[in-house]
């Protein structure tokens, strides 16, 4: 039935650390997972989801909505802090957005920083 959907979205949203925005989709119709996917950047906007958040869901909706939190050991960012001993940011950096090496690049100071990495 439609509860099984609703707790589909609910369980992605959580998973994405979105759950504050579940009642923003519910509302607006998303309230399965197909509409989720076919989402558009303004549609969440019209929801009053901020930027930051967007690119978020969207990079976890790219990703297929997976994600236990668990980083793949084989992913490009994983090896690259492996190197650069700094292995225990993983999680703090893949929880917040920087699951990519572009985005890692573009990583500011004061990101690092919020995210308790020391300069270094």
């Amino acid at each position: 039935g439609r509860g099984q959907e609703h707790s589909e979205v609910v369980a992605f949203l959580k998973d994405a650390g979105l759950e504050q925005y579940v009642m923003h989709f519910l509302r607006g119709g998303f309230d399965d997972m197909e509409t989720l996917l076919a989402m558009e950047d303004a549609d969440m906007k019209d929801l009053g989801i901020p930027a930051f958040h967007i690119a978020r869901l969207r990079k976890r909706l790219q990703e297929g909505g997976r994600g236990s939190g668990e980083a793949d050991p084989n992913h490009p960012v994983v090896i690259f802090l492996d190197e650069a001993g700094l292995s225990q940011y993983t999680k703090a950096l893949f929880r917040n957005g920087f699951d990519d090496m572009d985005t890692l690049c573009d990583i500011e100071d004061s990101d690092l920083k919020d995210l308790g990495v020391p300069r270094g």
